[in-house]
């Protein structure tokens, strides 16, 4: 694979196009410490399959070569596909013992491309998990950047890049999605250690590494407690927004669910028996609101008074024109491909990837089809050009137009059950009370 390809680079645009659509909001924190003339190793968390390796290439300037597991290769389009986008396939003991010789050429193919100043990105972890923690890292980038080391006289200067990844939901369209890059650092401070004894100097590296990738995104430490901090992360994310004196957006959002975990962490170890009664109490409340089919975060502020609802509604009412609009030109290839990914697709961290691949061809096809029917049928050039425009923009307009739609649905049961006093309701609204006390009272504590 070239350094740069012109290709992969024509094709990083007009695809990006379609990757930033896909979410809601993308974020990208640090992108400058980037280097852009050096060999570097990308090391990011890995979470949510393909998106994952689509995060770092479409959030930064340089075309990497991602390592990846060889299982996704066995179809023969999509092994194209991938090879394409400069995705090579590593063979683990699980693809069979005859396998694992093919990994002597695609680790030289990675040497000789960083020895051309190339950028190679491996994950770490070497598989995906639908968990925000980070798993135990793997010995693959060690292996692969001291070899390449060894190989020219441990002159060669290669720098690691930690990279945290972040989804505000792993399977679902609109999304928020976080990359965030860390320091590079170089691996010359190891190369005594590792020419002194391999192992612990591929270990020492290792360690290195997931200790800083772990600043970089949401790494809950506690497995047997795992549902616990997703709660108190959610719950308390507003509170500690203010107490660090923060405005409300994605990457503030992750400074303070960053906050959050640490800070219970240390109380779960310093203060066991509280903790317990915290985490009872959280998940005692979480049950609550499912019971009532309710989002805390709309309990985040106090229920919304009947004129405003009134005026929220006449702007839905005003709106359908153009919602309607939207939904008919594009309802048929999103509940295409939804229903299609929702059947066949079980495993819910390949999801996203298969709504993207595949609404990124079915959509193509459907815009390309679309606009030739208007054009033949219309016989108008501006006809033309007003469906060509109006495809993309009004089946976003539709989409978002229906999340707004289902939170003010949701705002308004909140508003309804808080009326009408019911007892159940009320004691949950106290209990989430006694929690936000809680927290204010330990985010006061040294």
């Amino acid at each position: 694979m070239k350094k740069w390809s012109w290709g992969f680079a024509i094709l990083k645009v007009i695809v990006g196009i379609w990757h930033t659509l896909f979410y809601k909001k993308v974020v990208v924190l640090n992108v400058d410490k980037i280097p852009h003339d050096s060999a570097i190793v990308f090391a990011p968390n890995h979470q949510n399959a393909l998106m994952d390796a689509l995060a770092v290439i479409f959030t930064n300037k340089r075309q990497p070569v991602f390592l990846a597991r060889a299982d996704i290769f066995k179809n023969p389009v999509v092994a194209k596909i991938l090879n394409f986008l400069r995705i090579m396939p590593v063979y683990r003991i699980r693809d069979g013992k005859e396998e694992l010789a093919k990994n002597d050429e695609i680790f030289n193919k990675s040497m000789e491309f960083l020895e051309a100043g190339g950028a190679l990105a491996i994950f770490p972890e070497a598989s995906h998990a639908g968990f925000r923690h980070l798993r135990g890292l793997k010995k693959g980038i060690p292996r692969i950047v001291f070899q390449a080391e060894e190989r020219n006289d441990f002159k060669l200067g290669l720098k690691i890049v930690p990279v945290g990844i972040y989804y505000s939901s792993y399977p679902t369209m609109k999304s928020t999605l976080i990359v965030n890059y860390g320091d590079p650092f170089d691996v010359t401070p190891f190369i005594d250690l590792y020419k002194e004894n391999e192992p612990k100097g591929m270990s020492a590296l290792r360690d290195e590494m997931a200790k800083r990738i772990s600043p970089l995104m949401i790494d809950i430490p506690e497995m047997d407690h795992y549902d616990f901090y997703e709660q108190a992360t959610e719950l308390f994310d507003h509170i500690v927004l203010n107490h660090l004196k923060l405005n409300t957006s994605a990457a503030n959002k992750l400074q303070a669910d960053q906050y959050t975990i640490k800070l219970l962490h240390r109380f779960q170890h310093n203060k066991p028996e509280e903790f317990n009664w915290l985490k009872e109490k959280v998940e005692t409340y979480f049950k609550g609101i499912k019971l009532f089919a309710l989002d805390d975060s709309v309990l985040d502020t106090p229920p919304k008074l009947t004129f405003q609802f009134l005026s929220i509604f006449i702007f839905y009412l005003f709106t359908i024109p153009f919602h309607v609009y939207g939904l008919i030109l594009n309802y048929l290839p999103y509940t295409f491909v939804q229903r299609f990914v929702k059947a066949k697709i079980k495993d819910v961290q390949f999801q996203s990837s298969f709504n993207f691949g595949l609404g990124l061809f079915v959509y193509s096809i459907w815009f390309f089809l679309i606009t030739s029917i208007a054009s033949i049928w219309f016989d108008s050039t501006l006809t033309y050009w007003l469906v060509f425009f109006s495809l993309p923009v009004m089946g976003l307009f539709t989409l978002n137009n229906w999340i707004r739609f289902k939170k003010t649905m949701q705002e308004l049961k909140y508003a309804r059950i808080a009326k009408s006093g019911d007892s159940n309701f009320t004691e949950l609204v106290i209990v989430r009370k006694q929690l936000l006390k809680k927290m204010r009272v330990l985010l006061t504590l040294p």
